[in-house]
């Protein structure tokens, strides 16, 4: 473990460089000081992973992970910077390096090659105007007697929220102990109905007609949720106990972000930074 200087804000950054054993989360915690958060970032780093590895099933004894980290004064407690995965199960290498364009409002992870390791939906589709992260994915396990069932997208408190196809609005702000404020949104042309949850504002009423991209309110921490983030559910019209991934759902259009010929020097030479690090353990 290497620990560098402490950044100008209160936090510092480290790098490790470890082999799997047992578990991704056990692994990392042998490697952080117990007690030191070190299950919430072994949650980061399996949700950078998640992308391309399945890391509940496909971890193994063995498998090589270097990881740059910022370890932070707030309420997310660490940032990585980079993440190298080597995975026997895939016979491949794979790379998250954070890199924020001059352009972005939040940054992303790219892989070497300048391709964004995560996924994301056209804007005209997309459910929220901007956002920080997806930090959950339909399937994710969580304590209680279902799985996840959504998409959390983290982003701030306000942030615009939009119908993702055209609909009829069947019901707003049902179960607001748990969804907070929150609306949902029949589509019989895709067979679906979509779920916002724990919104800090509806602007619409049951029975309203929409059209795609129209505004339906802002995201916000309402209901029983730990952060701000928007809960984006695609249900199955006829049956709720089918929900879809909306990177895999068929009537989303998805794409991946490209590092620009105009920044391609400055992000290289910020992967060549963090590859530094490690020099020093």
């Amino acid at each position: 473990l290497l620990d560098l200087p402490a950044q100008s804000n209160g936090s510092s950054t480290h790098a490790l460089k470890i082999v799997v054993k047992n578990s991704l989360n056990y692994t990392v915690c042998q490697e952080v000081v117990v007690g030191s958060d070190c299950d919430v970032l072994a949650a980061h780093i399996a949700r950078l992973l998640n992308w391309n590895l399945d890391v509940n099933s496909e971890i193994r004894n063995g498998d090589d992970l270097n990881i740059v980290y910022e370890r932070l004064n707030s309420q997310s407690k660490f940032k990585v910077l980079q993440l190298i995965y080597k995975s026997n199960y895939k016979k491949t290498t794979l790379e998250a390096n954070f890199y924020k364009e001059s352009w972005m409002k939040y940054g992303g992870y790219f892989d070497r090659n300048g391709k964004e390791i995560t996924k994301r939906i056209v804007k005209k589709q997309s459910p929220i105007d901007a956002y920080i992260e997806i930090v959950s994915l339909p399937g994710d396990f969580r304590k209680g007697p279902r799985d996840h069932s959504g998409t959390d997208f983290k982003a701030d408190v306000g942030t615009l929220v939009r119908s993702t196809f055209d609909g009829r609005v069947s019901r707003v702000n049902w179960n607001r102990r748990v969804n907070g404020y929150c609306i949902e949104i029949d589509h019989p042309n895709q067979k679906i109905k979509t779920l916002y949850l724990h919104l800090s504002r509806v602007y619409v009423k049951q029975g309203q007609y929409l059209k795609q991209g129209e505004s339906i309110g802002e995201s916000g921490n309402t209901g029983r949720s730990f952060a701000p983030h928007l809960h984006y559910e695609v249900r199955s019209r006829s049956n709720k106990s089918i929900f879809y991934n909306p990177f895999d759902f068929k009537y989303h259009k998805i794409y991946q972000r490209k590092i620009s010929n105009q920044e391609s020097s400055e992000f290289k030479k910020t992967i060549r930074a963090y590859d530094t690090l490690y020099e020093h353990n």
